[in-house]
């Protein structure tokens, strides 16, 4: 019969046993009668073996004076594996001679971070787990016996599902402790391990924020890391056993968990397995991919090259392509591409994030290529370099023998530098006397800048109205109007009476686009004061963004009146569609008064009414 284990609560045990971080199960490994290094100490030897704690003839046969001392000689020095070694005869003399006082000990210390106290609990669990839960039971105290629970995963998991098993039903605490002590053994015994999931109930797949006595997420995390564990030394197994849950998002999660443990031993054995499976299993590779890559990206990119299909092969390489930091891994995997055109995709996306790596292996990487793809390298990977290290990049540059090199480095520097500093950019870009190159940086650092909310919006309307001789990209516009017009309306008003046509429109529309956002049916009394059709026709779509919904009634008249035949029937049709579905009569006779629509726009909306009841 399986025991259902309640384990919404085992962060908590996992937590003092050390064993989870971040939403990921770790399995631990503590070798009985081995040292321990425990928290607060260290094992270098302080050159104090001569101490007296370490002499037989100075312990008078108080054990917590002997332990007072030995506390108040490591808060002072640090002791040696001598000392520890001491220390853990000493505790196990007191056990055996006094174990009700060890387990005042522990009642009294419970809650502090004593070094004594772990020790304690670890010679206790080593020497007669039994007992030592007896105890527990009998002092009544809760958090020592969720301590020693959580110690007794790593020390004797066998006992403390022993201990379960004899003790139902569970504290919720006590219960969380379960998974963790399965996940130890399966590190010497997988079979036994996975034979003990289905003794012990641990359900899985259900939502987060859940109540007392309902598991979360955490158990997800059990299952796929006790596959992951399983695979490292019988693969084939932790697949089958994956592939025998009955939940669909349980059997995927653990299938590719599974599958990613074997390709890192065995891609090839891994990639038949998965094939085996069959597209109608829902194992997805880019999963795989991913949860390879957690351990080794190398690998992880050296299984999707091989193994990906073609239409996914790009992006799954470029997706994980950022996980790589060592330049000689970076290159092996270029190497590895098939074709010019995967490799020089792969080479541009590194090489404009190269931030942080050495600077001279890029360079080194960029002379590899073939002579005439030189240049066009060397600004990728200034653009990429820019970011955390400009100066020093830019004094580098000048190593750089070949002079057309240097300048194409040199620009891509300071294109990039564009986006965290306009104005020293811009200056710089100013003293190359190229004003191609200066309306580039002026674009693209004035786009940057006109979404950025440290930024004074009149300055980036200054470097806007340096590119008017150019002209520029029409979305700097709108974004810079969205940002400046809510605190200094007056302001951006002036400011688009001096632009052309062109950004005119768009500067409309993402004023339209602000109005509206607040009162949609304040927006259309201010759209009586716009006086050109053209602005007209900008503004609308932007106030009926936001007015359709709310008031479909007051959306279709204003729909209705744009000038524009294939925008008005695009915007009456979604005033009509809203409009039908709360009072069709109204709509259609909307339609047929409407002084603005032609006869064959009325007919094709009215069909429309029908379609959206």
């Amino acid at each position: 019969m399986k025991r259902s284990v309640v384990i919404g609560a085992v962060a908590g045990v996992a937590a003092v046993a050390g064993g989870f971080a971040c939403g990921r199960m770790m399995f631990t490994t503590s070798v009985a009668g081995e040292p321990q290094i425990l928290p607060g100490e260290s094992s270098q030897a302080s050159g104090a073996n001569s101490s007296p704690l370490l002499e037989e003839e100075s312990f008078d046969g108080d054990f917590r004076k002997w332990i007072g001392l030995y506390e108040a000689s490591r808060k002072r020095s640090r002791l040696s594996i001598q000392h520890m070694l001491r220390r853990r005869e000493m505790l196990a003399e007191w056990i055996k001679s006094d174990p009700e006082a060890t387990i005042t000990y522990l009642e009294e210390e419970n809650g502090n971070a004593n070094s004594t106290r772990f020790a304690l609990e670890h010679v206790w669990l080593q020497m007669d787990p039994e007992t030592f839960f007896q105890l527990l039971e009998e002092s009544e105290s809760r958090g020592l016996l969720v301590s020693a629970a959580a110690k007794a995963t790593e020390i004797a998991p066998r006992f403390l599902l022993e201990y379960v098993r004899k003790h139902p039903p569970l504290d919720r605490w006590l219960a969380g402790a379960v998974p963790l002590a399965i996940g130890q053994i399966a590190k010497t015994d997988p079979g036994l391990a996975l034979a003990l999931t289905s003794e012990f109930e641990i359900p899985a797949n259900t939502p987060p924020k859940t109540t007392q006595g309902t598991p979360g997420y955490f158990d997800t995390d059990f299952y796929e890391t006790l596959a992951q564990v399983v695979a490292q030394s019988d693969p084939a197994a932790a697949l089958e056993w994956a592939r025998s849950h009955s939940a669909p998002g349980l059997r995927r999660s653990t299938t590719e968990t599974a599958l990613a443990e074997w390709a890192l031993q065995d891609p090839e054995a891994a990639a038949a397995a998965m094939n085996e499976l069959g597209a109608e299993s829902g194992i997805q590779i880019e999963k795989i991919a991913d949860r390879i890559a957690r351990t080794d990206p190398e690998a992880s990119l050296l299984w999707t090259i091989k193994y990906a299909p073609p239409r996914k092969k790009r992006e799954m390489v470029i997706d994980n392509a950022t996980g790589l930091f060592h330049v000689d891994q970076i290159r092996r995997i270029h190497e590895a591409l098939d074709g010019e055109k995967w490799q020089g995709a792969y080479m541009q996306h590194q090489l404009m994030n190269w931030r942080d790596r050495p600077l001279e292996d890029g360079l080194d990487w960029v002379m590899s290529t073939p002579p005439e793809k030189r240049k066009h390298w060397m600004w990728e990977l200034g653009k990429g370099a820019a970011g955390t290290q400009f100066d020093a990049a830019m004094e580098m540059s000048e190593e750089i023998s070949d002079p057309d090199h240097r300048t194409s480095f040199q620009r891509g520097l300071i294109y990039s530098l564009s986006i965290s500093d306009l104005d020293r950019s811009v200056q710089l870009a100013e003293e190359t006397g190229d004003e191609d190159f200066l309306h580039t940086v002026l674009e693209w650092g004035t786009y940057t800048h006109a979404i950025r909310s440290d930024y004074p919006p009149e300055k980036v309307a200054e470097f806007a109205n340096r590119m008017s001789d150019f002209g520029y990209r029409s979305d700097i516009v709108s974004e810079l109007v969205q940002r400046w017009y809510p605190n200094d309306p007056d302001a951006t008003m002036q400011w688009i009476d001096s632009l052309g046509d062109y950004h005119r429109g768009s500067a409309i529309w993402a004023v339209s686009l602000q109005k509206a956002k607040g009162d949609p049916e304040a927006a259309i009394d201010w759209l009586a004061t716009v006086p050109k059709d053209e602005d007209r026709n900008m503004a609308i779509p932007a106030i009926l963004h936001n007015l359709t919904s709310r008031a479909p009634d007051k959306a279709f008249p204003l729909a209705a009146s744009l000038t524009d035949p294939q925008s008005r029937l695009r915007e009456t049709r979604e005033a009509v569609d809203v409009w039908a579905k709360r009072n069709p009569a109204e709509a259609r006779q909307a339609i047929l008064a409407s002084p603005h629509l032609t006869e064959k726009e009325k007919q094709r909306l009215t069909v429309r009414i029908y379609g959206a009841q």
